[in-house]
């Protein structure tokens, strides 16, 4: 998650776990450190805030495996912000990058990117990012790991995961 916030120059990053047809920020990485449940400074950490959102839209387009950009206009506008627009605001939000993860044909979570500045995004940085930060769809997913598919599994996993960086995104 912080490999992808920074190669990707980032504001923030964060993995959403879709679970009981809500979806809950997990994993933050926020203030140049990854956080948890109960140190996340965003507001869809909170069990109150998930239970709140219910976009019928946003969800029908992640099942479809589309990867969603929004902007500052989107973030004013749009119900599934209603809840974070004050935060948004506060950290100079200005796009949002979501990507959605799926373990098979089961949509487990979004990994969202946040960027104080407006950018657009590539396809390939989309699949770069998927492959980085949700490696289950990735050929190099160890198979003593495929059985248990767990949050945790993938993260101690994670924690070794390095690859090439794909030489058309910058390197700082």
């Amino acid at each position: 998650l912080m490999v992808c916030t920074d190669r990707f120059m980032a504001a923030e990053a964060g993995l959403w776990r879709y679970e009981n047809g809500l979806f809950r920020l997990t994993v933050s990485y926020e203030d140049g450190e990854i956080k948890h449940e109960g140190a996340i400074a965003h507001p869809g950490a909170t069990r109150a805030i998930a239970r709140k959102i219910r976009n019928q839209d946003v969800l029908a387009r992640l099942r479809k495996r589309e990867i969603i950009c929004d902007y500052s206009e989107d973030f004013a506008t749009q119900p599934v912000y209603e809840h974070f627009r004050d935060y948004f605001q506060q950290r100079g939000i200005q796009a949002a990058l979501k990507i959605p993860l799926f373990l098979g044909d089961d949509l487990r979570g979004v990994l969202v990117m946040r960027f104080q500045y407006r950018r657009v995004f590539m396809p390939e940085e989309a699949e770069l990012a998927t492959r980085r930060c949700w490696p289950w769809s990735s050929p190099v997913w160890p198979k003593s790991l495929s059985r248990r598919r767990s949050w945790k599994s993938a993260t101690v996993w994670l924690a070794t995961f390095t690859t090439p960086w794909p030489s058309f995104l910058p390197v700082f």
